[in-house]
């Protein structure tokens, strides 16, 4: 005869046992190999409902757990310590090799008798398929709380940027401005009279008049301009020789301008001058001039420049310039690349004067749940073993933020309560059976208390049988 091996695991439920023993062949005998701990071999009931299923074809438990071998035999199912066991029909000395679960066979008489056996079936059928509701339709939800105690740690930093804890976005703008100052220093330009005198020869012979032969116009001098010969006079003083040369004041400004007739020698036993007309074109004019303190003071308008550039372009950046899901933290920060040096521009003539600029603006933009994120991560590294924290409640405060070129560095300040994790495998399997009461008083053992039970039906007296039906929700106490 053949034999099917149906081998379960730890969670294995009657449900998964039950699908399986219908597809096995419908001949020969079945084996159903329970892990130790399995929750199969927990419950009398359930075993004895897997032995219904298989109908009448031999069905042996197989199980290295003694516990489970003696709940199979107490729901009349045959049980062995393993599958080489069961081939040689060998059981533990207290448990004896027995077939208490295989229906007797009887041999059919007519009349009351075969009525009977019918009603038999039909009532051992009923009786299974209520006790499989009973099993597989229950469920039950529990919220389970842990005690839990204030987590503080002490503030720490966290760096959006390449190499932080937080995957940030750089972004990055150059701007150019123009910084108009006004001149405040002034220059005085002074010109020279200029003109032309005319030298008369008293003598018979010729006279050199270099360049910067002087004259005078009363306290006004002047100089010619030119190395002229004035020659001899041929009878003097009847014919005298005369010559024009040009001359400019000796000081530059208005003084030096002089009506005609006004110039006198300043040899006149040798030779005369005047000039025939005016000698004008002596001024003084004033302009005016960047000095250094002006450069000096337009530069220090730069970073408020810079700064205002660098906050427009902070509200552009989030109206666009932002990955979906993101944010701009922090503010940005500006550099100074290039300007216009001081000597090219202190002591030109002007009334006002451009300062030209260049500069950079970066910022960062990271995920909308940054920095809170990565302080929950902090906060979870300080729990203790076995605990976790509660991030609903738990407080972050940024203390301050700073914008630097790798990045923006944070000062983060964190609380959080923090608590003990349930196991919920251990806890389903804890509870499974028992009532509501008997359920509390074992969820405290565990030390987590019972918040809230919802089950169904409302009316079942106890928690379904199969801990596959039972979840379980986990708060934390505050």
């Amino acid at each position: 005869m053949t034999r099917t091996v149906i081998t379960l695991g730890g969670d294995g439920s009657l449900l998964e046992a039950a699908d399986r023993i219908r597809l096995a062949p419908a001949d020969g005998d079945l084996a159903l190999v329970l892990p130790v701990g399995a929750a199969l071999a927990r419950s009398g009931v359930l075993l004895a409902v897997a032995h219904r299923i298989a109908g009448g074809r031999p069905f042996a438990v197989v199980s290295a757990d003694p516990r489970a071998r003696a709940i199979a035999a107490s729901a009349h199912v045959r049980s062995y310590a393993s599958l080489a066991a069961l081939e040689r029909h060998e059981v533990a000395p207290t448990e004896p090799d027995t077939l208490p679960g295989a229906a007797p066979r009887h041999v059919p008489v007519a009349g009351g008798a075969g009525l009977v056996r019918r009603a038999a079936i039909i009532l051992s059928l009923t009786a299974a398929a209520l006790l499989v509701l009973a099993v597989a339709v229950p469920s039950a939800t529990l919220q389970v709380v842990a005690a839990a105690a204030p987590l503080t740690i002490p503030d720490f930093e966290l760096r959006a940027g390449p190499g932080g804890e937080i995957a940030a976005q750089r972004l990055t703008e150059s701007v150019a401005l123009r910084l108009t100052g006004t001149a405040t220093g002034t220059r005085t330009l002074e010109t020279r009279a200029a003109g032309s005198v005319r030298f008369t020869n008293r003598t018979g012979e010729d006279i050199r008049l270099p360049r910067g032969t002087l004259v005078r116009a009363g306290a006004v001098r002047f100089v010619t301009t030119e190395d002229r010969s004035l020659p001899r006079s041929l009878a003097v003083p009847v014919l005298l020789s005369s010559l024009d040369i040009p001359v400019e004041a000796l000081d530059a400004g208005p003084s030096g301008n002089v009506d005609a007739g006004k110039v006198v020698s300043s040899d006149p036993l040798r030779y005369t001058a005047t000039n025939p007309q005016s000698i004008r074109g002596g001024e003084s004019n004033t302009v005016p001039v960047v000095t250094q303190a002006d450069y000096d003071g337009t530069e220090r308008r730069i970073p408020a420049a810079l700064e205002a550039a660098a906050q427009k372009q902070v509200s552009a950046w989030r109206s666009g310039g932002v990955r979906a899901g993101a944010q701009l933290v922090g503010g940005a920060i500006w550099s100074l690349d290039q300007q216009v040096p001081a000597g090219q521009i202190v002591g030109i003539e002007a009334t006002t004067f451009d300062l030209l600029v260049a500069g950079t603006i970066v910022a960062f933009a990271m995920p909308n749940e940054q920095p809170r994120a990565a302080a929950l991560a902090r906060l979870r590294t300080a729990v203790e073993p076995g605990s976790d924290i509660d991030e609903t409640g738990a407080g972050v405060d940024v203390l301050s933020a700073k914008v630097a070129e790798n990045g923006v560095t944070f000062s983060v300040r964190a609380t959080a309560l923090q608590f003990r994790r349930a196991n919920a495998v251990a806890l389903r399997s804890l509870v499974a059976g028992r009532s509501p009461s008997e359920a509390e008083d074992q969820l405290r053992t565990r030390g987590v208390r019972l918040a809230e039970l919802q089950r169904w039906p409302s009316w079942w007296p106890i928690l379904p049988l199969l801990d596959s039906r039972i979840t379980i929700v986990e708060g934390v106490a505050r």
